[in-house]
């Protein structure tokens, strides 16, 4: 197909003429063929009907019947019922044909002879065969038969006159149709040859005469047209289109004309945008050898650049004039469009700078002043005026929040107020200057809480010092005491545990001996677990040669069985085997009831061998539980004996703290005195202190830190050393 889609148009139509034309050949050949097939097919078909018609017997033609009818008045009575049936299947046939005849449209003189004289003589003879012949021999009456017979012998010899007749008739028709047939072949042969060579000659002439008017139509081939058609649409003006000397009505020159056009306006349009984008804007396209469309663009490009000139000038007058800073420039023309609207967008922001500027100096003037709380109205303001006044106002707030709050917590601090601070937050500088003023603040909150909270501490240590001194020289006297009879009783409970000791030793060596002999008992107790379940296998084991045992009886009963019957029918031959097949019949009996008692036995022992088993498993699992027990025992035992080894040695060494312990009781008395001297003179201090902080404000915060502190004692050392307030603590305290 791609090659007949790239032929020329000539060559494509002459090619579709050549393949119909072979097309028409080759039907109308079969065509001729087919109906010479069809002659064939008849002649053929009439010969094999004739081959029917002379091997079998039709069924309108009764000498079938009449044979028949013969061979049941010769044959025996018992073969006369098949005979009689098949003789009313040929009447069956007989009836079926011709009620076929007899709805046909088979031509009227056949038809007639087919169901006149020879069908009239046909009945009388099933009639006879019906009426007479049949009973007859229903009632075997040999008389009555002869004269059926006869009877019907000469209705046959009619029918059969009839029948030639009948054929002779319709070979004539058969003749004639058949030479009919021939004739129509042959004539539509001739008929078909003829069409298919005249519809070929129409064909080619026809597809010659729409070749040339093509042609002349388009100019050229239509893949050129095509061609130019596509270059065109792509925009590609300058390819060559080929037309014919004196050719201006065919489609190619159309478009030869069309692209001379086209590409005359692309010229003039395309000088003029060079002359733009050197900046030349009064080049123009001439109009007077333009028409239609490429006048319409011509003018309408004409006018865009005029326009375009006009307000570009007077858009960067103003343009300079704002890079210069000169507010005073504006577009004063009025244009149409983009234009016009670039124009009025250029006069309101000169507008908006002019009151921008004003409106900013005044700001400007303002925060001069100090006075950071004017603003600039923003309802009328959109765009970047809005974004820059926004900026402006959103500075000077910040700049009074931030300068207030600075003030306001400069001034508490300078009072001695540490309870207020700077909550918001602010960016840069500022942002900077008040977190510094909250860390300031938080600081000294920090410091003067902890101060004030160790004050408080140390005043309350001081006090609890002193009263604890008290209660300290008296504990230490009655601790002496209590020193001395503590020493009696260890060197009692030393005794003690030396007994428990030697008795840790002794009960050691017993769970020894009883956990080997746990051990041995556990070893021989899983020795006889084992040996219950070799018994228990070899119980199963026997279990199933009885049961072989029991099946080969059961075999044996069967073989007896057979040999006993075998020897019945053997008769007085086999008496002697019948014996010795009831022997072995009871035999099989006394070794399958044996066996019955045997398996029964294994069962029954078997059983008591799985409860043995599964006694001597639980006799296992509880010697194993007595090892481990007995084995856990030795090991508390041993832990105990090593427990009481070391408690004697630890009672020693308590003696020896003991007495340690006494020289050292003697020793805080002494100190004690000292404590309480020291105590009373840091109490003094602290007060002194807590009067000096009491100047300060502190918030929940500095409470918090100090509350803490409150319910801690201090730390009271062996020999404590007291300091007089430095020079530092002074200063603070002036503050």
């Amino acid at each position: 197909m791609q090659f007949l889609e790239n032929l020329p148009l000539g060559k494509f139509l002459r090619v579709i003429s050549l393949m119909v034309f072979v097309v028409l050949l080759i039907v109308g050949g079969v065509g001729i063929a087919a109906l010479q097939k069809v002659s064939s097919a008849a002649t053929l078909m009439g010969q094999g009907k004739d081959v029917v018609a002379d091997i079998l017997p039709p069924p309108l033609y009764v000498i079938e019947a009449q044979l028949v009818a013969y061979d049941i008045a010769s044959a025996a009575v018992d073969q006369r019922p098949k005979l009689i049936e098949k003789i009313r299947q040929l009447k069956k046939d007989y009836d079926d044909r011709n009620k076929y005849w007899t709805e046909s449209d088979l031509d009227a003189g056949v038809k007639q002879k087919l169901l006149g004289e020879q069908r009239s003589k046909a009945d009388q003879f099933w009639a006879e065969l019906d009426n007479k012949f049949l009973p007859a021999v229903a009632a075997q009456d040999t008389a009555a038969l002869e004269v059926s017979l006869r009877q019907m012998r000469q209705h046959y010899e009619a029918h059969r006159t009839g029948v030639e007749e009948t054929v002779g008739v319709a070979g004539q028709f058969a003749e004639a149709s058949m030479k009919q047939l021939m004739d129509t072949s042959q004539t539509n042969s001739v008929v078909a040859i003829i069409a298919s060579i005249l519809g070929c000659a129409l064909v080619m002439f026809g597809m010659k005469s729409l070749a040339t008017s093509l042609h002349r139509r388009i100019g050229g081939e239509p893949a050129e047209a095509v061609a130019v058609a596509n270059r065109i649409a792509r925009g590609d003006l300058g390819g060559t289109v080929v037309v014919q000397p004196g050719d201006t009505a065919s489609m190619l020159a159309a478009m030869k004309q069309m692209q001379d056009s086209l590409d005359g306006l692309v010229d003039e349009i395309r000088q003029m945008v060079h002359a733009a984008e050197k900046g030349n804007l009064g080049k123009r396209i001439k109009l007077d050898d333009k028409q239609g469309f490429g006048k319409e663009i011509a003018a309408a490009l004409n006018q865009l650049m005029v326009v375009t000139d006009t307000s570009l000038q007077d858009v960067s007058r103003v343009a300079s004039a704002l890079a210069a800073g000169d507010l005073s420039q504006k577009v004063d023309a009025v244009y149409p469009g983009a234009f016009g609207q670039t124009a009025s967008a250029v006069n309101a922001t000169v507008s908006a700078l002019v009151q921008v500027v004003d409106e900013v100096r005044s700001i400007v003037d303002a925060a001069a002043q100090g006075d950071f709380a004017q603003q600039i109205d923003t309802t009328r303001k959109q765009g970047y005026a809005k974004t820059l006044i926004d900026l402006l106002n959103s500075l000077s707030r910040t700049a009074e929040q931030a300068l207030s709050d600075i003030s306001w917590v400069s001034q508490a601090l300078a009072e001695g107020d540490l309870t207020h601070k700077i909550d918001k937050h602010y960016p840069g500088l500022f942002g900077e200057t008040a977190e510094g003023l909250n860390a300031t603040v938080a600081n000294l909150q920090e410091l003067i809480g902890n101060v004030v909270g160790a004050v408080d501490a140390i005043s309350t240590a001081a006090k609890e010092i002193s009263a604890g001194n008290s209660d300290l020289s008296v504990r230490t006297e009655e601790q002496a005491s209590s020193l001395e009879e503590t020493a009696a009783s260890i060197e009692e409970f030393t005794a003690t545990a030396q007994q428990n000791t030697d008795s840790a030793k002794q009960a050691n060596r017993l769970g020894q001996s009883a956990s080997e002999i746990a051990q041995r008992g556990g070893e021989i107790v899983n020795a006889s677990a084992a040996t219950m379940l070799e018994i228990r296998d070899s119980s199963r084991k026997i279990g199933d040669i009885i049961s072989v045992i029991e099946g080969i009886a059961f075999q044996t009963n069967i073989l007896a069985l057979n040999a006993a019957v075998e020897a019945a029918r053997a008769g007085e031959q086999g008496k002697g085997f019948a014996v010795v097949a009831t022997e072995v019949r009871a035999l099989s009996h006394r070794t399958a009831q044996a066996a019955k008692e045997i398996s029964a036995l294994i069962r029954e022992s078997a059983s008591k061998v799985e409860h043995g088993t599964s006694q001597a498993e639980k006799a296992g699992q509880s010697m194993s539980e007595i090892m481990a027990a007995i084995s856990s025992l030795s090991t508390i035992v041993a832990g105990i004996s090593a427990a009481s080894v070391e408690q004697t040695i630890g009672i020693e060494q308590v003696n020896k703290a003991v007495a340690q312990m006494d020289e050292v009781t003697q020793q805080n008395a002494a100190l004690v005195e000292e404590a309480a001297a020291a105590a009373e003179s840091l109490e003094e201090q602290a007060e002194q202190l807590k009067r000096q902080v009491s100047s300060f404000k502190l918030g929940k915060l500095a409470r918090a830190l100090s509350a803490p502190n409150k319910s801690k004692a201090a730390p009271t050392p062996s020999r404590p050393e007291l300091h007089p307030p430095s020079k530092q603590d002074a200063e603070w305290s002036m503050l």
